[in-house]
């Protein structure tokens, strides 16, 4: 999936939740931040175009190498590739925690990395739907895919259609509590359409 699905899925899942709370602006925007996170490891040198480029490849030589090379060789196998450790609930529960700590430190409202986690965990959730799939319980080769391939026209429609109870929910359509529904539905009924192998 590309940055933009990612990105639309996760605003549009945790808005209706967020909405209306005191740190909506960090929350949401650091849910943003999480849900493309896991795709640090495919950011190559010569790709640095964007500013958020550029802080997913520092955050790469920095953090995530160093983090995966340890895994990898506890495991005896290579997880640096992509979808490997990046797109675990243990890299999730590790850069949350780093980020938690940076929040406590600097005096900030820690309770956001919580939200940078929810989008972190929502992005594994999204890939799952693709054949390739991932395998987000790491040790564990347990691997999670479906049928939606990278180039499906579904990968258009389906961000929209997360989109479209915030922008009824907005527009005064539907109540908070109604697009919180409909997006918990929507988001069951992709999930049957889930394997686990």
């Amino acid at each position: 999936m590309k940055f933009w699905q990612h990105m639309v899925i996760t605003f549009s899942l945790l808005f209706p939740f967020v909405y209306g709370t005191d740190a909506f602006y960090g929350a949401m925007a650091f849910a943003v931040l999480g849900s493309v996170f896991p795709d640090v490891d495919v950011i190559e040198i010569r790709e640095i175009s964007s500013p958020l480029s550029r802080i997913m490849q520092a955050v790469k030589m920095i953090l995530y190498y160093p983090i995966s090379a340890v895994f990898s060789i506890m495991l005896f196998r290579n997880v640096t590739k992509h979808r490997g450790f990046a797109h675990t609930l243990l890299a999730a529960a590790i850069f949350s925690g780093i980020l938690f700590l940076v929040f406590q430190y600097a005096g900030l409202n820690s309770e956001i990395a919580f939200f940078f986690f929810m989008g972190y965990c929502l992005h594994i959730l999204e890939d799952c739907f693709t054949p390739s799939g991932t395998e987000p319980f790491l040790p564990l080769r347990t691997r999670i895919y479906g049928r939606i391939g990278t180039s499906s026209p579904l990968l258009i429609i389906i961000p929209f259609c997360f989109l479209a109870p915030v922008i009824l929910f907005l527009f005064s359509y539907l109540s908070v509590e109604n697009a919180k529904n409909l997006e918990m539905i929507m988001l069951a009924v992709f999930a049957m359409a889930l394997k686990i192998s």
